[in-house]
């Protein structure tokens, strides 16, 4: 048997080798991979959560350092997620209902199994990479894959990723 403070040593270094995350922090993340990849899979919902992640450690994006700051960064003028913008009539975002479908289980839409399925996925691929996974190195935007694509590819180092396009400015 080992003696206390061996025991005690293992148990430190385990509890600073597993990076900790707040329940807001996952619950958040899970919900901004579910608005903006819940059609993809696994490793494109991994990649999303890491370009927030990647944001909040950049001396690019100097002005966030948290996942709520990262989501909800307006300072260039504009969202930097076209989930959270507010809709009009019932005020409420595409952010707004994912967070709520995390809260209640419950999704706008006839497919409630496939809902489920994505939104577990997604809570998957945002612990995963709240706990240190990452399929996209140190890229920090991504668009999808439409007309736009031709020219990211030209000017950026870049990833696809399903139907998400990955990349680096600068």
């Amino acid at each position: 048997e080992e003696p206390e403070e061996v025991e005690e040593v293992k148990k430190e270094k385990e509890e600073k080798e597993k990076p900790s995350y707040s329940e807001k922090d996952l619950r958040l993340l899970s919900a901004l991979i579910y608005a903006e990849a819940g059609n993809q899979p696994y490793k494109g919902m991994l990649a999303v959560a890491n370009v927030v992640l990647n944001r909040a450690n950049s001396k690019i994006y100097w002005h966030v350092n948290t996942v709520k700051e990262v989501i909800y960064d307006n300072k260039w003028g504009a969202v930097q997620f076209a989930v959270t913008i507010k809709n009009k009539k019932t005020g409420l975002s595409i952010l707004d209902r994912s967070l709520n479908a995390y809260d209640t289980g419950e999704f706008p839409g006839k497919n409630q199994k496939s809902e489920t399925t994505s939104m577990k996925r997604a809570i998957k691929a945002a612990k995963a990479a709240l706990e240190g996974e990452n399929n996209i190195g140190d890229f920090l935007c991504f668009n999808g894959v439409n007309k736009g694509t031709a020219s990211i590819k030209k000017k950026y180092d870049y990833k696809i990723i399903d139907g998400h396009i990955f990349y680096r400015t600068k």
